[in-house]
């Protein structure tokens, strides 16, 4: 009896004492903020469109995209993914230095498909043919990036695909990010593909 006392009070001194340590709660993750100014502004669903086509007729330098799928329809000057790769067109013809990565894998490998994207390879040449710095992707792992990046500053980043589904029908969250030092990380994570 006296020893199961004794264990009992060097317990409770040690506890005193903080020598045995209760289960810690986890802590919040900490993101630490870009020194100087961060605007975020939610361009999800239907306000990705108008978002993206301004920001290229209003890049000055420098415009890079990385995008897992892009779509366009030959003769149909109207859908939305159509336009946007006029704007990287356009943008590319004031001066602009713009480049496009896009992937070139295949999800249906094994099901007799090719191993290339061919949606991706019809923007690749129509990009390329117009001047523009396309790059297709397939280093043995799929680009599956929804990013672009305009002057260094300017970052949209999200899920939405340039297809006809993507910017017309599908709830696809999206965000642009006005910050140089975060807009200079993007671009040259682009740059590094």
């Amino acid at each position: 009896m006296r020893w199961c006392a004794s264990i009992a009070v060097i317990a409770v001194l040690a506890l005193a004492q903080g020598c045995i340590k209760q289960q810690e709660k986890p802590q919040p993750a900490v993101f630490p903020v870009a020194s100087g100014s961060v605007e975020v502004t939610d361009i999800s669903g239907k306000k990705y469109f108008p978002a993206v086509h301004a920001a290229f007729q209003r890049a000055e330098k420098s415009i890079r995209v990385a995008m897992f799928r892009v779509k366009i329809y030959p003769g149909k000057e109207k859908y939305l993914a159509n336009i946007l790769v006029q704007d990287l067109v356009d943008a590319r013809k004031r001066g602009v230095d713009v480049v496009v990565h896009l992937d070139d894998t295949d999800d249906n490998t094994e099901d007799g498909g090719s191993g290339k994207n061919e949606k991706n390879t019809v923007v690749y040449e129509t990009l390329r043919s117009a001047g523009v710095d396309a790059r297709l992707m397939n280093h043995g792992r799929k680009l599956h990036a929804k990013l672009i990046v305009i002057d260094n500053k300017v970052v949209i980043d999200g899920s939405a695909n340039w297809s006809f589904s993507a910017l017309s029908r599908n709830a696809e969250s999206t965000s642009l990010i006005i910050s140089e030092r975060y807009g200079a990380e993007k671009a040259a994570w682009i740059d590094s593909l």
